[in-house]
């Protein structure tokens, strides 16, 4: 079975920028959807090799998204598994044993498909705005996808985030602005469940 690789680029906006790209996208892309998503994300280590699975909202219902490679890469290797939405506690349940770091997001997502078939997601976090451009690729396409990503940034005038510390610096702005720790205690557990019913 062949993995899918997601090419993806961020940059961070403000509200103005958010706006002004939001109009932008009207005109060149197609609305697939508006969102919102409630993420609970786990962040580990094994063998050298980092690991990023959440468990999330998704419409009605929900899913597993594992994410392997480099936190801060642009080529990570993807997969999901849809799961219902009365399994997400159960599911975080399950991962909190195994000790991973977590975090648990609230965030709002406008979504465009652009021509070509890359996807633009106009994300917002509390008082946090970034843009995130990607595009799911086999690994024999990753360098004409990487390109078809890069060049939509360039069209919009953005400069995607290209190293890791300054994307390691947006993750902890969000962690402190926007999100907060799970440490798999009961009150953490009341919380999220308490949270989720808003979804």
């Amino acid at each position: 079975m062949k993995h899918l690789i997601e090419v993806e680029f961020c940059a961070l906006e403000s509200q103005k920028t958010f706006d002004l790209l939001l109009r932008k996208l009207k005109k060149e892309g197609r609305l697939k959807r508006k969102s919102k998503r409630l993420s609970v994300m786990f962040f580990d280590t094994i063998k050298g090799v980092d690991y990023d699975i959440r468990v999330r909202t998704k419409g009605d219902g929900a899913e597993i998204v594992v994410k392997k490679g480099g936190y801060s890469s642009h080529r990570r290797i993807e997969f999901g598994q849809d799961i219902l939405r009365g399994q997400v506690v159960g599911m975080v349940k399950l991962l909190s044993l195994f000790g991973f770091q977590c975090k648990i997001g609230e965030r709002e997502n406008t979504i465009f498909v652009l021509p070509g078939g890359s996807e633009a997601t106009l994300v917002k976090a509390r008082s946090m705005f970034y843009i995130e451009i990607e595009r799911l690729s086999l690994p024999k396409n990753i360098s004409k996808a990487r390109k078809e990503v890069l060049d939509w940034f360039e069209y919009f005038g953005l400069e995607p985030i290209r190293s890791e510390k300054v994307f390691l610096c947006l993750c902890k702005k969000l962690s402190k602005v926007a999100d907060w720790n799970f440490y798999g205690r009961e009150k953490d557990f009341k919380k999220l469940e308490r949270i989720l019913k808003k979804y």
